[in-house]
């Protein structure tokens, strides 16, 4: 039987190359066997029982693929602009919206398009005033690694909490007819 703990990410020995859409983090484990776990980026936990843990064939995804994700250049739209933005992404998600990072270029130009988004110099930070909050929402710089390009200096604005999506997606659910955003989340 494999031996899984809460917080392990696991996720089908297969789609290992593919790991970051197929991730899930464990909750629980029972005394039998079966995991209870949700998708990385959010969403309902689901339950699989011994024989299931086998059929799927989880594994641990490895340490060196957590600390290193693949990041592809996309484009990002958000839908209460109607527009989109250049920028990377891994594939993670947050309760199934992309999870956008932008250089400073495409940063600024967002901002000056959101009108209640700042860039403040001092924190290398972009700053968004959201109305009826006390607190603004601050997005710092980060230093993602691309490979064949190297370092680069991004910001996450609205990742991990705003409903962006990747711009094919937003171009096929148009195609489909769909008005609202369909995500790749599995």
């Amino acid at each position: 039987m494999r031996h899984f703990e809460r917080s392990d990410i696991i996720a089908p020995k297969d789609k290992l190359r593919d790991w970051i859409n197929w991730a899930l983090v464990v909750d629980k484990v029972d005394g039998d066997g079966t995991i209870h776990a949700a998708p990385m980026g959010g969403g309902f936990v689901y339950r699989f029982d011994p024989v299931k843990v086998e059929t799927y064939d989880f594994v641990k995804v490895p340490a060196k693929l957590l600390k290193t994700p693949n990041w592809y250049s996309t484009r990002f739209y958000a839908e209460w602009l109607e527009k989109s933005y250049h920028g990377w992404s891994t594939g993670q998600r947050w309760n199934g919206w992309a999870m956008p990072h932008f250089e400073f270029e495409e940063a600024i130009r967002y901002a000056n398009d959101a009108g209640n988004t700042k860039y403040d110099p001092e924190k290398d930070a972009f700053v968004k005033t959201l109305e009826g909050e006390d607190e603004p929402q601050i997005d710092e710089a980060t230093i993602i690694i691309v490979r064949g390009r190297g370092p680069i200096v991004v910001y996450p604005i609205g990742a991990g909490s705003w409903t962006w999506s990747e711009r094919e997606e937003e171009e096929s659910a148009e195609l489909e007819g769909r008005t609202r955003r369909r995500s790749r989340l599995r």
